[in-house]
């Protein structure tokens, strides 16, 4: 399960909740690094700030891939305060027909 999951692009999988992410922390106190993320934009789960909180209050470091929809000033502020340790921003989008566009398309 992940902070935003889909098993298949027409069925959607529950989120991920602070209480599981909990569990799974307590379950493994090893635990140095962890990667929140899905297949999806993980900053739509309303709860990933408080997780990656929690993880970094635990000594974790945090990280999170994100194509940056959900970012505004808000959003970027809590990041910036949350504990994250890196945050990968994805330049992939796509195109009007369907078709994976990169960031450095359009540049020849």
């Amino acid at each position: 399960m992940g902070a935003r999951a889909v098993a298949t692009w027409d069925r959607m999988v529950p989120d991920l909740t602070t209480g599981q992410f909990m569990k799974i922390i307590e379950e493994i106190p090893t635990l140095m690094k962890i990667k929140l993320q899905g297949m999806g934009e993980p900053f739509l789960n309303r709860e990933l700030l408080d997780m990656a909180g929690i993880a970094d209050k635990s000594g974790m470091k945090v990280v999170a891939n994100s194509n940056a929809t959900m970012f505004n000033d808000e959003m970027t502020a809590k990041i910036a305060a949350g504990g994250y340790h890196a945050r990968p921003i994805s330049s992939m989008a796509m195109k009007a027909n369907g078709s994976k566009r990169g960031a450095c398309d359009g540049l020849n």
